[in-house]
């Protein structure tokens, strides 16, 4: 009853009518569910067979690795806050059942005098791993935190000391460290690989280290796309074997391609390093499921890809298969399915990658699956697992107006209005603007490098009466391969386009998208 989103009181002969239903669902549906039902059933029996053993190991938990704090005055050294912060991170990647917060997150938590249960509270995290590092001569002595946000009380802590000058010996020990005496403490009994990539080359782990900091903000010329580029080519070309160097390097050239100059010379070199990446590091899974994700996806501009949609989740799907605890696996997957028009699996999805991780802020974006399907209640319950950010209150509007609740829409659009998605066209239809403005602000709408953004434009600009500029943008998303079908048929904004006699020429293709999108997924090898 859940699954089908009916209600949960009892009532007379209600279960017949959820028998019913559960058999006339299809067999996909259908095996989802009893995949679901038997991992819950082994779950339960494992409990009562640990209860009767004795005392349940430590639950998993949710962690945050901040950047640690340079102790010293020597601002040379700023580069290790992250980077050794980098190393427990990656470190912690390959335990089983384990969910971590992106780095990007916990960056903005560095230096001295922050509080770490606020932090960790903001980061939606269990536990929080913080330190400091000073220089003595020739020693560099590393103390390392353990804490338990809720009670805001140590769990462990460590110092130890190594030789300044030796980067990789700093990297082995905290590994160790990390992997030995940390990770027993958040309830990791097992690691994926028990052989993680380790750097060979000095300075071409340092040259890695730098390139982390310089994209994080640490040091000065941060988000220099070409400048990151250019120290990790380096370090590839130093030490060809360390795969974490080869994953930057990728991402790089993925931003290059994303938010610079590099187009479709920089997606061409992003496909090239993801396959050395993988290649060296098939246990990365969170890094695998991503490129998956980005391979399949027509970037626009960008180029396109021999990889496609259906092809990439099925290859996804074995991912999970490995590891079904990885909750951002199950979110790629359900982004997948969003885009291919595959709505109710992709809730499925979403709502097992939250069940997994019910902290994970990066969930937010499962409300904009929620919001095609018209379950408005389930997703704000997903954009309030990020309420500060952009995306939570750019898709906050949009779910507004499909309600018709025009005055919290525009209290949600004072101040910065985002900037895609033809938000601007959005609100000054809302606040009901002079015509002409409002197709002055359409006029300048472009499509973007990502096909869901277009399609949001497509939904802003038919429900402020655009109607040519939004069959115009609407067949753009579809034919990027965001399918649009059915959202479009139900979906409140795209009224006044279903009128249009073009309509239904836009509205086959988006069919033939998604129709084209099962029958790769479904293709024998």
């Amino acid at each position: 009853r859940y699954l089908s989103r009916e209600p949960l009181e009892a009532r007379g002969d209600a279960w017949r009518f959820g028998l019913a239903r559960f058999g006339r669902r299809k067999l996909r549906a259908l095996a989802g569910a009893l995949a679901l039902f038997s991992v819950l059933a082994a779950a339960v029996g494992l409990t009562l067979t640990l209860s009767r053993k004795g005392p349940a190991p430590p639950r998993p938990r949710s962690v945050a690795v901040l950047p640690l704090v340079n102790g010293t005055a020597d601002q040379s050294l700023d580069y290790l806050s992250v980077a050794l912060a980098d190393e427990i991170y990656r470190t912690l990647g390959y335990a089983r059942s384990l969910s971590l917060r992106p780095p990007q997150a916990a960056a903005r938590y560095g230096g001295s005098g922050v509080d770490l249960q606020k932090a960790g509270h903001e980061l939606r995290a269990a536990t929080i791993v913080s330190g400091r590092f000073i220089k003595e001569g020739s020693r560099l002595q590393i103390t390392l935190d353990l804490r338990d946000v809720e009670t805001n009380r140590t769990m462990w802590d460590d110092v130890f000391d190594v030789p300044a000058a030796d980067i990789m010996a700093m990297q082995a020990e905290t590994a160790s460290k990390t992997r030995r005496a940390m990770a027993p403490l958040l309830g990791v009994s097992e690691f994926v690989t028990e052989n993680p990539p380790k750097p060979k080359n000095e300075e071409a782990y340092r040259l890695y280290l730098r390139a982390i900091a310089a994209n994080s903000g640490v040091v000065p010329d941060s988000y220099a796309i070409p400048r990151v580029i250019d120290m990790l080519r380096q370090s590839v070309d130093l030490d060809p074997s360390y795969a974490p160097a080869w994953e930057f390097l990728a991402s790089a050239y993925l931003n290059d391609a994303w938010f610079g100059d590099g187009g479709q010379d920089a997606m061409t070199r992003f496909r090239e390093l993801s396959a050395k990446a993988e290649a060296l590091d098939p246990e990365n899974i969170r890094f695998r499921a991503e490129l998956l994700y980005d391979l399949s996806v027509k970037w626009g501009r960008a180029g396109e890809s021999e990889m496609t949609r259906g092809r990439a989740y099925r290859e996804l799907e074995d991912l999970l298969r490995r590891r079904p605890d990885n909750a951002r696996a199950h979110f790629i997957a359900s982004w997948i399915l969003r885009d291919a028009g595959s709505l109710a699996e992709a809730a499925r999805e979403c709502d097992i990658s939250i069940l997994i991780d019910a902290q994970d802020a990066g969930a937010r974006s499962c409300g904009v699956t929620f919001m095609l399907l018209g379950d408005y209640k389930r997703a704000f319950d997903y954009l309030d697992t990020d309420p500060g950010s952009e995306v939570s209150r750019a898709v906050s509007i949009d779910v507004l107006v499909r309600q018709n609740k025009v005055p919290e829409a525009l209290h949600q659009a004072e101040g910065k209005v985002p900037q895609w998605g033809a938000y601007n066209v959005l609100v000054a239809y809302l606040q009901h603007r002079p015509a002409r403005e409002i197709a002055a602000l359409a006029h300048e709408v472009k499509p973007v490098i990502d096909p869901e953004i277009n399609f949001f434009s497509a939904a802003h600009l038919a429900y402020a009466g655009q109607t040519d500029a939004a069959l115009a943008m609407l067949k753009t998303a579809i034919e990027a391969g965001y399918c649009s079908y059915p959202a479009i048929d139900t979906d409140p904004l795209f009224a006044g386009l279903r009128r249009r006699p073009e309509y239904q020429a836009v509205r086959s293709a988006g069919q033939a998208c998604g129709q084209e999108f099962l029958r790769q997924r479904d293709e024998k090898q």
